[in-house]
């Protein structure tokens, strides 16, 4: 049979090997330890008091952990390369210490744009575009998405010396008018999400 591991060291309680590597255990003891000269560099836990179920280590200490409710990394996570990490779906938070987009230019071979992200005391979207018109519709699905009574709308005269305001605010549009009564400008409109719990601003560090 070839090496499962190929490795300096191997520990291991509960490994059975048919074909395949079954981990199993059912005590407060590491399941499966792999080391080398820098120390664990793999180990899976059947601990109770723990929540990790695996991690792996190099010399500077943990490299990624695994938990029940969570991963840990302490370095960088790329999502690239392959099919099945072309797309990454995170149906709740993502934390992070900076958010960006890197893209290819679309003009310049061989060269990228990074943009990092947008950030605030909240969790908003915005509506933006230029109207003619004294009315102005929200996205239809706003109701039920947003707290209207966080919205705010800032509008810009088009090429004229117009005052604008805001009339009225609805749960699916806002009257806007002029001084002279003709409407040419650019609005931009942001709300706060109401699907999700506001944002802790200011915590104290566990």
């Amino acid at each position: 049979m070839p090496n499962v591991f190929d490795t300096n060291d191997i520990r291991t309680t509960g490994l059975t090997v048919e074909g395949k590597t079954v981990l199993s255990g059912n005590s407060d003891y590491v399941i499966l330890e792999v080391t080398g000269s820098s120390g664990t560099n793999l180990q899976v836990i059947d601990a109770y008091e723990s929540e990790l179920v695996w991690s792996t280590s190099g010399t500077t200490g943990f490299l990624f952990d695994v938990w029940e409710d969570h991963l840990d990394a302490s370095v960088p996570l790329f999502a690239t390369g392959t099919s099945l990490f072309d797309n990454v779906t995170v149906n709740n938070d993502l934390i992070a210490g900076s958010k960006s987009f890197d893209i290819p230019h679309p003009k310049l071979p061989g060269f990228r744009i990074r943009h990092g992200s947008l950030e605030g005391p909240e969790h908003g979207v915005y509506h933006r575009g230029k109207t003619t018109s004294s009315i102005i519709y929200f996205p239809d699905f706003w109701d039920g998405l947003v707290d209207h009574s966080t919205i705010t709308i800032q509008l810009t005269a088009n090429r004229n010396h117009r005052d604008y305001c805001v009339k009225d605010t609805t749960r699916d549009h806002i009257e806007i008018s002029s001084e002279d009564g003709v409407i040419d400008c650019f609005y931009l409109i942001h709300a706060e999400r109401i699907d999700v719990p506001k944002i802790t601003v200011i915590y104290k560090q566990l």
